[in-house]
């Protein structure tokens, strides 16, 4: 999230895998944002309408961006009502 235009997809994989865990989950962020929508209101407004600071930093390079964790089409340019239009787009960085 931290680069412009953040990328639509992105796939990691393992070279090597670990000797033991390494577990993982894929999660549909799409989906979570509707059900948050439905479950909390508030809260889904505060994700699309905070922008939040994504940032990498490596030996000779520094990206930052900033923009909400969740956009629907409203925030786009779209219908005024992001509690009634689609989900756009969902980020997030650990």
């Amino acid at each position: 999230p931290y680069r412009h235009p953040v990328p639509g997809y992105q796939l990691l994989h393992c070279i090597v895998p670990a000797a033991s865990g390494g577990e993982s989950t894929i999660v549909d962020g799409w989906r979570v944002a509707e059900q948050l929508r439905d479950i909390d209101p508030a809260a889904f407004l505060t994700l699309c309408r905070t922008q939040t600071r994504f940032q990498y930093e490596g030996a000779e390079t520094a990206l930052v961006n900033f923009h909400p964790a969740i956009t629907t089409r409203a925030e786009e340019g779209g219908v005024a009502d992001p509690l009634k239009d689609p989900v756009r787009k969902v980020v997030y960085s650990s």
